[in-house]
C-alpha cells in the first residue's frame, strides 16, 4: 500500500506519518530551547567551528602564536 495506492487507506498514510515525526521534532527542540535558551546559540557555534577551514585558521594561529592552547 504505498502513497499512490487506489484503495484509499495508503494515500495519506506516509504523509500522517511524516508531519507527525515534523511536529514532534519541532516540540521537542521548543522544549529544549526553552529550557536552555543559549543551546541554539552553541549548536551553531559547535558547528562553525566544524568547518574545516576554521579549524586550518585555528591550527595556524596557534602555530604562529607559539601558545599552547586556544580555548574556542
Amino acid at each position: 500500500m504505498g502513497i499512490f495506492a487506489d484503495d484509499g487507506q495508503g494515500k495519506y498514510k506516509l504523509y500522517t506519518r511524516a508531519v507527525v515525526v515534523a511536529l514532534n521534532d519541532y516540540f521537542s527542540r521548543e522544549y529544549r530551547n526553552k529550557a536552555d535558551p543559549y543551546l541554539e546559540t552553541r549548536e551553531k557555534e559547535d558547528a562553525f567551528l566544524e568547518r574545516p577551514f576554521v579549524k586550518e585558521s585555528v591550527a595556524k594561529i596557534k602555530d604562529d602564536s607559539g601558545v599552547e592552547k586556544i580555548v574556542v
